[in-house]
């Protein structure tokens, strides 16, 4: 080959070459640009996806939404604050937050296959200013509630209310008391709230700031003799006995029914030491309540002090049969049958007290006492060395 044919060669393949790379980077291009294409696709599929769902999820949060407010309002309307909780509360709160006044009509149509179809519509108004359970027409046809801001803070407080209720009933009575004190900045009229919050510093032994608290619930409520009755306790619980005596008797005067009342004022009087007095009012406490063991045991007590064994006996059977598990009412039992000489039913009677509560000291050292006036001295002795071990055992 000559010269001229190879560079003749050589040319083309330069041109095939070129040829060759052009039409690759127009099919990379077209790959490409293919790839792109597809990728926004799927983004946009993607993104029409996502909002679909964010639409079906509005649509349902804002139907159970309404279904909750209708709930609520329904509670609110029925004077049913107890049943009301923090879910209740927090959607409240987010149709007031702007402080504007809620003018909330519910539209119930009418009723299908499925259940009852609810439209609700809210209009904001600022010069509305009537109560939430003021309703215009009848719950089947169309139910308009017109509230304001006083009426969201009376739910707020009743929650407060309810879960500082179950506080103390807990005896978590610190954290009740801080839950009585911010209901009391919402609302400071209700008597219940003071009584409630007086009651609580009664049981962190606080008497005479409870004291201020009860006063100020008498003063709004004064017809009410539970609140005297816990003025009475707090009173009696700072020894100023004549006062506690005093509300006491004003509480009997307004609920004569209440055997408690009698039973409360006999524990005054017992410590006034007016004991046949204190027997009047635990008889009229057991007319009223026979039921009350308490009753029957302080009576039995004071005639023990009284020296009527007799009738202490009497007392003390009918507390023991109301109350059969109760080791002291047997062991209190024994030290009449002692006094009247009857010292085998008194044994019978320790021995109770002991198998109900074994190795009691009180109970061994009685049991001891009266083996002795039985003359079984060794028993006697064997129960005192018993009450040594169990003294030095509990060292």
């Amino acid at each position: 080959m000559s010269q001229l044919q190879l560079l003749q060669f050589f040319f083309k393949l330069q041109l095939l070459l070129l040829v060759i790379t052009c039409q690759s980077q127009k099919r990379l291009q077209k790959i490409q640009e293919s790839d792109f294409y597809y990728q926004l696709r799927i983004k946009i599929k993607k993104q029409r996806n996502i909002k679909e769902q964010s639409l079906v999820r509005i649509l349902v949060n804002r139907q159970s939404k309404h279904i909750l407010i209708f709930k609520i309002y329904d509670l609110i309307i029925n004077k049913k604050y107890q049943e009301l909780n923090q879910k209740h509360l927090s959607c409240l709160r987010e149709l007031f937050i702007s402080g504007q006044q809620c003018q909330i009509k519910f539209v119930l149509s009418q009723q299908k296959k499925n259940g009852i179809s609810l439209n609700l519509h809210l209009n904001r108004q600022q010069n509305n200013k009537q109560s939430l359970e003021n309703f215009v027409n009848a719950p089947q046809k169309k139910l308009k509630v017109e509230t304001n801001i006083k009426s969201m803070k009376i739910t707020d407080q009743h929650l407060l209310v309810k879960e500082a209720d179950k506080l103390y009933q807990q005896q978590n009575y610190k954290k009740a008391l801080k839950l009585y004190n911010k209901a009391l900045k919402i609302n400071n009229e209700c008597a219940n709230i003071f009584y409630m919050k007086g009651k609580t510093l009664i049981r962190l032994n606080h008497h005479k700031r409870a004291l201020t608290f009860i006063n100020k619930a008498i003063k709004l409520k004064s017809d009410c003799s539970q609140y005297l009755q816990t003025k009475s306790f707090a009173l009696f619980m700072l020894k100023n006995l004549k006062k506690s005596l005093k509300f006491c008797e004003k509480a009997i005067e307004l609920k004569p029914e209440n055997g408690y009342l009698y039973y409360s004022k006999a524990k005054i009087l017992i410590k006034m030491n007016s004991q046949q007095q204190a027997v009047e009012s635990l008889q009229l406490a057991t007319q009223k309540d026979p039921n009350q063991f308490q009753n029957w045991l302080e009576q039995g007590k004071i005639f023990i002090e009284l020296k009527r064994y007799e009738q202490a006996l009497v007392c003390l059977n009918k507390a023991i049969e109301i109350k059969p598990d109760n080791e002291f009412l047997y062991f209190l039992k024994s030290h009449p049958l002692f006094k009247l000489q009857k010292y085998y039913e008194s044994l019978k009677c320790i021995d109770l007290s002991l198998k109900l509560k074994p190795n009691f000291i009180k109970f061994e050292k009685a049991k001891a006492f009266i083996l002795t006036k039985l003359n079984r001295v060794s028993e006697a002795r064997y129960f005192d060395q018993c009450i040594i071990k169990i003294i030095k055992n509990y060292r």
